[in-house]
């Protein structure tokens, strides 16, 4: 699969994305605009996350949610401005079909349905080899990045 990135690399996502390793759980932006986001994730055995060979449920949501991050965070990139805390609010309709497989390439892509201050709610689907595996609805609350002491 030759896929086109719009951003890859681990410190390019770092820049966007408030999680620090082990648990960054996105390795690529493939696409962003106004309506969806797509993220590439490639599933390794160090991955917090993976259990008898497979990532497990809760990195496939945690994928979702950061790839809400993401978006987030290149938008806030694209004009110049800090990126924003995200948390989980809810999770609704998941729906697993079956957990990605360790060296497999996880593509997912969030559409968003509704945003308003400081809320996005998306729908996620998680593809591997342009098969679907796993979808949800993801509520996501965002909070303004507050000042450290170093800053």
């Amino acid at each position: 699969m030759n896929l086109e990135y719009l951003m890859f690399g681990q410190e390019q996502i770092e820049s966007l994305i408030p999680q620090r390793s082990p648990m960054i759980m996105v390795d690529g932006l493939l696409h962003s605009d106004d309506k969806s986001t797509t993220s590439t994730l490639k599933v390794l055995s160090e991955n917090i996350f993976v259990g008898n060979g497979c990532l497990q449920e809760p990195g496939i949501i945690e994928n979702m949610a950061q790839t809400v991050a993401l978006r987030a965070g290149y938008e806030a990139q694209q004009h110049d401005k800090k990126p924003e805390v995200g948390f989980i609010g809810a999770v609704k309709r998941l729906k697993i079909e079956r957990l990605p497989k360790v060296n497999e390439q996880l593509i997912t892509t969030i559409d968003l349905i509704n945003q308003l201050l400081g809320a996005m709610v998306v729908h996620a689907t998680t593809r591997v080899n342009g098969r679907q595996i796993a979808e949800a609805d993801l509520s996501i609350f965002l909070s303004k990045p507050t000042k450290t002491p170093l800053d």
